[in-house]
């Protein structure tokens, strides 16, 4: 609920500012041609959005590929923003920005990410084993009581592929 309200209220401050520099100014970023501008009269603020999403997406996997993990972390954070809460592409997006901030070193935000995640609803279970994993990892250098929380969950399920290292972790907190 908390992190619900917090991305709407992201939502409306990211497009709020995002009218206000279009409006002031006119300009438009262009698809086709990232980073250069585009001289625009009439703005379709719905159609701006679906070309700037595509645009921090695009940015997104660029970075991700290079490891560039901030920039890849700042960009799927931007696409998140503006995406539907429908969208079909959203939980495997929350993944990937998830691992570019544990990667960015932002594990705070990597265990948040990697419960919304995990909390999503069209989940490959190869994903999610891997996804509870690196939760589980990130959680260790921001809490111990949710980084044991974590590691015995994986450490009591028994088909769980890092059950034995969970449980060598836990034996050492």
């Amino acid at each position: 609920m908390k992190n619900n309200v917090s991305n709407q209220n992201s939502k409306f401050f990211f497009s709020f500012f995002l009218a206000l520099i279009l409006s002031s100014n006119v300009f438009c970023l262009d698809a086709n041609n990232l980073g250069e501008l585009e001289y625009s009269k009439e703005l379709n603020f719905d159609e701006e959005d679906e070309r700037i999403k595509i645009i921090f997406l695009q940015r997104a996997k660029e970075c991700y590929a290079k490891a560039d993990w901030l920039n890849a972390k700042y960009a799927f954070h931007n696409y998140l923003v503006l995406a539907d809460d429908n969208d079909q592409s959203k939980s495997e997006i929350l993944l990937f920005y998830a691992r570019s901030c544990f990667n960015a070193e932002d594990y705070f935000t990597a265990v948040e990410v990697y419960s919304d995640y995990l909390d999503s609803k069209t989940l490959k279970l190869e994903d999610v084993t891997i996804a509870q994993w690196e939760r589980a990892m990130a959680s260790l250098k921001v809490e111990d009581t949710r980084a044991k929380k974590y590691m015995t969950a994986i450490a009591h399920d028994v088909g769980h592929k890092f059950k034995a290292e969970a449980k060598a972790i836990l034996r050492i907190l």
